[in-house]
């Protein structure tokens, strides 16, 4: 554990930094949702952006109603103000044309820009509502859309100074709002069972805490044959909660660990989002969904944890600290 910590870069999630040993490095998975926006943020060479642009267009030119094989499902392609991505005004699903998706694509610097918020357009409901005209929303989304593109810019890992978010390959500069949820991953070089999780919330926050709730988990864990390995309180600039438990794996029965830290501060959300800090040993590390599950080849399971609780607890011990707020982040 000494070599493996040797070294600690500083990672920026959210409005927040920790720093993790250089050896975990950020998982593919994960993904986050500003105002709204969902937003997916790739390294693509152009021409690979070029390729996948051209094949979403032909298979969203040629989606149709499923009762209506004659209607369309893509109203109108609009170009951005680069000439080089669009925002396709599409279906949210091939059951109607009232419930839209307003979907971005775009590429800078070396990478893929994926954004959507969901809108809806009256204009395709024949129906009568009793408590009056349902509005069409899509102008609004649409100018939602653009002002969190205009807001964002890719970013390796590079630590912004100016006011905004860190997100995954990316950065939406500008003051928080209610409506920020990120959520990164970060695992072990060559391994597959040891991960952090690192995600923040913004908006109201439930009144239990971290504790408040192990009282009802602990049965659990017990019930299972799992154990408690630490719990209490922490204080350090951002205060929290830390729970530390092990439990087997239902099939395979190999104990599995997962430590947990909440901050305890209390607001309004915008100016504090909550910070959810995890770390999972002897559980398989996020990975994409298989394109066709039915020739997918399940990995086999984890048979042995590749860190030991010793191990885990003194990782955990050297970065749960490093926790803070990024300089200039509102």
């Amino acid at each position: 554990m000494n070599a493996i910590t040797e070294k600690m870069i500083t990672r920026c999630f959210g409005r927040y930094l920790i720093d993790l040993p250089e050896s975990f490095i950020l998982n593919t998975e994960g993904g986050q949702e500003i105002d709204g926006v969902t937003i997916d943020i790739k390294a693509r060479s152009e021409a690979e952006f070029h390729q996948a642009l051209e094949t979403r267009k032909r298979v969203l030119e040629s989606e149709t109603l499923l009762r209506e094989p004659n209607t369309a499902t893509l109203k109108e392609i609009l170009p951005l103000p680069n000439a080089r991505g669009v925002i396709f005004d599409r279906a949210e699903n091939e059951f109607s044309n009232m419930f839209r998706t307003l979907e971005l694509m775009d590429w800078r610097d070396g990478y893929q820009i994926k954004m959507q918020i969901a809108a809806r357009d009256m204009s395709y409901s024949k129906e009568e509502n009793p408590n009056g005209p349902i509005p069409t929303t899509t102008p609004e989304k649409m100018a939602a859309l653009l002002k969190v593109y205009h807001r964002t810019r890719p970013r390796g890992n590079e630590i912004p100074t100016g006011q905004g978010t860190c997100i995954l390959n990316g950065f939406v500069a500008g003051p928080a709002s209610s409506e920020e949820s990120i959520r990164f991953f970060y695992h072990l070089n060559e391994v597959d069972d040891v991960y952090f999780t690192l995600a923040t919330l913004s908006g109201p926050r439930d009144n239990d805490t971290l504790l408040d709730r192990m009282k009802f988990l602990a049965p659990i864990w017990k019930a299972g044959e799992g154990r408690l390995i630490r719990s209490g309180r922490i204080f350090h600039e951002l205060p929290g909660q830390e729970v530390l438990y092990m439990t087997p794996d239902e099939h395979t029965k190999i104990p599995s660990m997962e430590f947990r830290y909440e901050d305890t501060r209390r607001g309004d959300g915008v100016t504090n989002p909550s910070i959810d800090v995890e770390m999972n040993v002897g559980k398989r590390k996020p990975e994409p969904d298989p394109k066709n599950r039915d020739e997918h080849a399940y990995p086999p399971p984890i048979l042995t944890p590749s860190l030991s609780e010793a191990e885990a607890v003194y990782l955990w011990d050297k970065v749960i600290p490093t926790l803070r707020t990024r300089p200039g982040a509102f």
